[in-house]
């Protein structure tokens, strides 16, 4: 029998395979297999009952590689193992030769639960988009009417009528999960993920994850590209109930408009359509650590590390959320446990950096600011410096990094107050926070400018972004 794609939850024998949390359990019990693997199940899943070739299969699972047929072979060997037998004794893998692979036996693929929610008149879904459509900071003496306005439309998004789900195109499908998978290994290239999800998007227009997955990547992007919300208020519109497109609506919100309000929101919003949204409690959790709400903030990250575990991505934002809370040593550990999984994931090398310069250690700061360059290698000249600085300790080492630094605002404010050098640390805040820049809502979290506390021109420069008076959180 053919199978609908819609519910992405995918059954046979007495497996349950769930693409969305990229699990596989066998009579409820976890089947622990290779991401590679388990990917080859989902392809040949979504084609059943049609044959999937060995070209398809190969460009799919190695996108940036040339390999040959013995490394695909070796992975349909281990898939078969994993599965075993067929409840009549066969495989269910069925090799179709000189060709490719074809899933065989009987397959569902059930609707997925949609949460119930009260009616309202069908004119109040009408405002749908204006809790992500301006781009402004709405002024204070407007702010409790912007927080009704916004509060309806968030209303309305949640409980507008939901449109029939359909099936997707199985190959704009495809290109969606695999441009996600090499999305949450962070590269620092995305124009290949971005291809992808505009691939996706040409093949489907209708497919809602497609928009949502390109907007994740433009949100993410300093700056915010205003393609974005365009992307995410699409996807709404397709779609009023995907947990993702609320939780980059929030993303959004809280880093390109400063409406915090809104930004939690659609955090709460995304969360209560689906508790498993790994995405939205990741930025949920930085914005709670944004505002100094750490143990919400923790508990947060815990859960997506729940439905996520060993995911490098989430192991360095919660290392992040531990380091804004001034648990230094149990962030290291996490960034160090996400660099062993995937050594090349930089977000995590540039925290233990940090973390490094805040305790005074020159040698560990150097070695993780050379490996963690977003640029790639950096020169042999400033590798020299930083090697001879770090023997003279962090204050020299902190000074060589300063002109390899000077077109980031933001680093060169961090920077500058680790040197305890107040009117430069200030003076490139404001660049900042006068340019609206990405990293605008980071200058209350970051530990290094806990000790600009109580500086009333810092606090000025908080309360423009909306953030709460400093507080250096008590040491752990």
């Amino acid at each position: 029998m053919g199978s609908a794609h819609a519910g992405r939850v995918f059954t046979f024998g007495d497996f349950r395979a769930d693409v969305d949390d990229r699990s596989l359990t066998c009579r409820d019990v976890p089947v622990e297999i290779p991401s590679r693997v388990f990917q080859t199940l989902v392809i040949l899943l979504e084609a059943y009952p049609r044959m999937v070739t060995k070209a398809t299969l190969q460009e799919t699972l190695w996108p940036d590689t040339v390999v040959d047929e013995s490394s695909l072979a070796q992975n349909v060997y281990r898939l078969r193992k994993a599965l075993g037998k067929s409840p009549g004794g066969g495989e269910y893998i069925e090799t179709v030769p000189r060709h490719g692979y074809r899933f065989v036996g009987e397959v569902a693929c059930p609707q997925p639960s949609v949460p119930q929610a009260p009616e309202i008149p069908q004119e109040s879904a009408g405002d749908v988009v204006s809790a992500v459509s301006n781009r402004r900071v709405v002024p204070r003496r407007t702010a409790l009417v912007g927080v009704i306005l916004a509060t309806v439309a968030a209303a309305a998004l949640l409980i507008a009528p939901a449109r029939p789900v359909r099936p997707a195109n199985p190959d704009a499908a495809r290109l969606v999960e695999l441009g996600r998978a090499m999305w949450k290994r962070r590269p620092n290239n995305n124009a290949s993920i971005r291809h992808l999800f505009q691939r996706a998007i040409q093949l489907d227009p209708n497919y809602a994850p497609a928009y949502v997955a390109l907007a994740e990547v433009e949100a993410t992007a300093p700056p915010p590209a205003a393609e974005a919300q365009q992307l995410v208020l699409q996807a709404l519109r397709m779609d009023s109930r995907s947990a993702e497109a609320h939780a980059t609506a929030g993303f959004i919100a809280m880093v390109d408009r400063w409406d915090w309000a809104a930004a939690e929101r659609e955090f709460q919003v995304a969360i209560g359509l689906d508790p498993r949204c790994a995405i939205a409690r990741q930025w949920y959790s930085l914005f709670l650590s944004l505002r100094g709400r750490h143990a919400e903030a923790s508990r947060q990250i815990e859960s997506a590390l729940a439905v996520e575990p060993g995911s490098p991505n989430l192991l360095t934002a919660q290392c992040w959320q531990r380091a804004f809370e001034g648990r230094f040593d149990s962030a290291a550990e996490s960034c160090r446990l996400a660099l062993s999984i995937l050594p090349t994931f930089s977000m995590a090398g540039i925290r233990l950096f940090q973390i490094a310069a805040l305790e005074g250690n020159a040698e560990a700061a150097a070695f993780e600011f050379t490996r963690a360059s977003a640029d790639g290698p950096i020169s042999e000249s400033l590798a020299s410096r930083l090697e001879s600085g770090a023997r003279q300790g962090t204050t020299e080492l902190l000074r060589r990094l300063l002109p390899p630094m000077q077109a980031a605002h933001i680093r060169l404010a961090e920077l500058y107050a680790l040197l305890d050098d107040r009117e430069q640390a200030l003076a490139e805040m404001r660049q900042v926070v006068a340019g609206h820049e990405f990293f605008a809502v980071f200058i209350r979290a970051e530990p290094a400018f806990w000790r600009l506390a109580g500086d009333a021109r810092y606090e000025e420069l908080l309360a423009q972004v909306g953030l709460p008076p400093s507080a250096r959180p008590a040491p752990h």
